[in-house]
């Protein structure tokens, strides 16, 4: 909402921390879903764009179809056959260097029925310049920060500016370079075993893979009761 409202009004982040005395470093983290500030600051942020914050309830889904970030189990296969073919050559220039899938597309892979909009790797540290170079044979135009959009082929992760790429088979890739990994779960995908982040670790870690599973439970549990047998996300069989 943020991102939007700040393209609209032709905005940089620099721009807009300037504006609303605060770090170009926070309103990034605001928009990537990365930290979850109060409605206080969202509304400093907007008011700065010239908008004003509505909040309003809205019922629960009945069913997953209701809710456009949550699929039903024929629609996450569908999406799983989509994805991880078309990231095969991701994978292959991948497959000596240590990942692990993160974000939507990880979940869906371990059972959540959501709708992934990108793929989400993480890397250790020691492991940026071989990620580096495995990028650089892709052709990925990277997401310029000033210019807000995707420009040149710059695959080197020490290089200024977010790590996102764009490919027209991949959609957007991200990466996230934290100090170590641990490769200790894989799910087998299309003839494929993908390193995952375990789901157990993305609810307690992403706040966004939080909310869906959250969302998700409500479109199965009836008023009052417990998720009937065979619906809904299942957290012990996955824990």
């Amino acid at each position: 909402m943020i991102q939007a409202a700040r393209g609209e009004a032709g905005w940089s982040q620099r721009l807009l921390a300037e504006r609303a005395e605060t770090s170009q470093q926070w309103i990034s983290r605001v928009e990537r879903g990365a930290v979850d500030p109060r409605l206080s600051r969202i509304e400093r942020l907007l008011g700065v764009l010239g908008r004003r914050l509505a909040v309003e309830s809205a019922a629960i889904p009945a069913t997953a179809s209701d809710d456009p970030d949550l699929v039903d189990e024929a629609e996450a296969a569908r999406l799983l056959d989509f994805y991880v073919p078309r990231c095969d050559i991701l994978w292959k220039r991948l497959d000596t260097v240590p990942h692990v899938l993160a974000g939507r597309l990880a979940a869906l892979a371990q059972g959540l029925h959501v709708r992934p909009a990108r793929v989400d790797l993480r890397i250790a540290e020691k492991d940026a310049a071989a990620v580096s170079r495995a990028l650089s044979t892709l052709l990925m135009p990277r997401w310029h920060e000033r210019l807000q959009m995707y420009v040149g082929n710059d695959p080197f992760l020490d290089a200024p500016g977010p790590l996102r790429w764009f490919a027209a088979d991949l959609a957007e890739l991200r990466i996230e370079i934290v100090p170590s990994i641990e490769v200790g779960l894989t799910v087998s995908v299309d003839q494929r075993s993908l390193p995952v982040v375990p789901l157990g670790e993305l609810l307690a870690t992403d706040a966004d893979i939080a909310r869906l599973w959250r969302r998700a439970d409500a479109a199965a549990r009836p008023v009052g009761g417990r998720p009937p047998a065979g619906r809904g996300p299942d957290r012990q069989s996955i824990e």
